[in-house]
């Protein structure tokens, strides 16, 4: 399935119009009763749920497929305890993450502020800023893509930004940022000084501002503020 979402968005730039077509990907582990032609069973209709909640270019894996031996260079990343359509009790969600690094030597890692147990949560409200351009997204628009592509949601226009450079998470109550980049993204909180984060996540909390690919030391870094606040 990686290999998959690699070659359809390796190649979108240069698909025509016709074939621009973004793909969402549930994925489940379980018996699967077949019957004329088609299938049965509870993965069968969780991988349906976990379709309908990813967002173009995600694969939602439920925590059998985690559990069940994916291959090792498989990551799968915690989305948190979140109701399921015709589940009773939430259940532990992950994506996975199928963007190839971009330099061999980088190495993934991600944050441990996600719950372990389903836990009730507020609404969030995220706003984006550069340049005179402002946008709201709610927890429902997530996730947003950051980068120098077109069809992200939020655009920066810099070379020194990767196509993909970084994507926004809702998760469990947290509004979480991941660095996809090759250069990294660093963060700054209020008055503190700003944070690298290279193929991590962090927490987007109060107000600050994300600068892509280049420190903040360098007066030309492309960057953009943002704020949290609660709905």
């Amino acid at each position: 399935m990686t290999m998959l979402m690699r070659r359809h968005y390796g190649q979108w730039d240069s698909l025509p119009p016709s074939q621009k077509f973004h793909v969402r990907v549930g994925m489940s582990t379980g018996e699967v009763v077949l019957m004329e032609g088609d299938c049965y069973g509870d993965s069968v209709n969780m991988a349906a749920r976990l379709c309908e909640k990813a967002g173009h270019r995600e694969v939602w894996a439920a925590a059998s497929t985690m559990e069940s031996g994916a291959r090792a260079d498989t990551v799968f990343v915690p989305m948190g305890w979140m109701d399921v359509r015709g589940k009773a009790e939430q259940q532990m969600l992950y994506q996975v993450q199928w963007i190839e690094p971009e330099a061999q030597d980088v190495v993934t890692a991600y944050d441990s502020v996600l719950p372990m147990k389903p836990e009730a949560v507020v609404q969030m409200r995220l706003r984006l800023a550069s340049g005179g351009l402002e946008r709201f997204f709610s927890t429902q628009e997530m996730p947003i893509f950051v980068g120098r592509s077109s069809d992200s949601e939020w655009v920066v226009l810099d070379r020194r930004v990767s196509r993909q450079h970084g994507r926004i998470d809702w998760r469990s109550g947290n509004v979480i940022y991941t660095d996809l980049s090759r250069y990294g993204t660093w963060v700054s909180f209020g008055a503190n000084p700003a944070t690298a984060v290279r193929r991590e996540s962090v927490q987007l909390h109060g107000m600050g501002v994300m600068y892509f690919g280049v420190s903040p030391e360098d007066p030309t870094a492309p960057s953009t503020a943002f704020s949290v606040t609660p709905v």
